[in-house]
């Protein structure tokens, strides 16, 4: 076996958003299930973007590909102490800054994570799901998997190969693939690196870097349909000249939204900041929840 075809890569997911649904059939049925939608950078992005016009090529019985990595399945407990199960689907982070834009994106994402599962544990998911608000159910896990199966032959053959042999899955739905025994979970006492994408909250954050940078920003007010749970962020900053080595504290002041030494205007102030680091772009996407 070639010596390249062998080489591992071990992702490192970052939180996304959550997806709370049950089993529906089995001698599990009505068990609570957790999907973790996260990313990890080295995933490859889908070849066809995240645009509005995505909606309407599956709309017209068109393919839409994205690269989803699919964690083994775990159990853990909810907060009332009972047994419930989780799964991670992890994702290009591009992906996951869309969903939160776009609802019609994420609604497919949500049900192809969803009929993933499905094709790789056999168990049925209902369709009747929340999305509680939490960036991740328990700690996001390690996944080891092949180059190859990654990005296949070459790096153009990403998507062919993460999503080979689910072909026949309803064109509704984003095709993606995974080979669970080719992941495995590394000892979850090591410490993890620092994560591609960095998500925090106003509650969570990190000591600051002093470091001064010429960094750019641009505010847009948060416009873009949404539906599903909880409400909607108010405005979009973007952060441009980052490092993905600087911290993600943020502070809302009034209306002055504070980063480093930039002193960010928000009309009207908030509540939150929710902030992600994308490394492709060099750029931090924050959003500023009421």
């Amino acid at each position: 076996m070639n010596r390249v075809d062998e080489e591992e890569i071990t992702l490192e997911p970052s939180a996304g958003f959550v997806v709370k649904t049950q089993l529906v059939s089995g001698r599990h049925q009505g068990l609570k299930t957790f999907v973790n939608v996260c990313s990890d950078s080295r995933v490859p992005e889908p070849a066809d973007g995240y645009g509005p016009e995505i909606l309407e090529k599956v709309q017209r019985g068109e393919d839409y590909v994205v690269p989803i990595v699919l964690s083994t399945q775990r159990e853990d407990v909810d907060k009332a102490g009972r047994n419930c199960v989780v799964w991670d689907c992890c994702m290009h982070p591009k992906v996951i800054v869309e969903c939160i834009q776009n609802a019609g994106l994420r609604l497919l994402v949500i049900e192809t994570c969803l009929e993933l599962i499905e094709s790789s544990s056999g168990h049925e998911l209902s369709r009747e799901y929340t999305l509680p608000k939490m960036l991740a159910k328990g700690t996001l896990e390690r996944t080891v998997v092949r180059k190859r199966d990654l990005y296949g032959e070459n790096q153009h053959d990403a998507e062919e190969s993460v999503t080979r042999g689910i072909d026949d899955l309803a064109r509704k739905v984003i095709s993606s693939k995974n080979e669970p025994e080719q992941q495995q979970t590394t000892d979850s006492g090591s410490k993890p690196k620092k994560p591609l994408i960095q998500v925090l909250s106003s509650e969570d954050q990190d000591e600051p870097s002093q470091e001064t940078q010429e960094l750019e920003y641009r505010v847009s007010k948060f416009n873009i349909l949404f539906s599903g749970e909880g409400t909607p962020p108010k405005y979009q900053v973007e952060i441009s000249g980052a490092s993905e080595n600087d911290s993600l504290e943020m502070e809302l002041q009034g209306e002055t939204l504070l980063y480093k030494h930039l002193q960010i205007k928000i009309p009207g102030g908030g509540s939150k900041v929710q902030a992600f680091y994308v490394r492709d772009e060099q750029k931090i996407y924050a959003f500023v929840f009421a």
